[in-house]
């Protein structure tokens, strides 16, 4: 039992990696416009659409896109 304590104290510890850096969900200022006005839909860019899902990758949160394109109706 005493050699294996030995043992056990005697081999050195793994080295752990280095956590990743993550980009973290936080509210973000918006770019200020002149002022805001109304506009038609087909006046703005595509949206992207995101599911309301937490992903992880490495330890990272990382949302989750459900397609970048969408059509316009007729």
């Amino acid at each position: 039992m005493l050699i294996l304590a030995l043992a056990l104290a005697a081999t050195p510890a793994a080295a752990q990696a280095p956590l990743p850096l993550c980009r973290q969900a936080r509210p973000m200022p918006v770019r200020e416009q002149a002022e805001g006005r109304a506009r038609k839909l087909g006046e703005l860019p595509p949206a992207e659409a995101y599911l309301t899902v937490m992903r992880t990758e490495n330890g990272c949160i990382k949302p989750v896109l459900v397609r970048e394109e969408r059509n316009r109706r007729p």
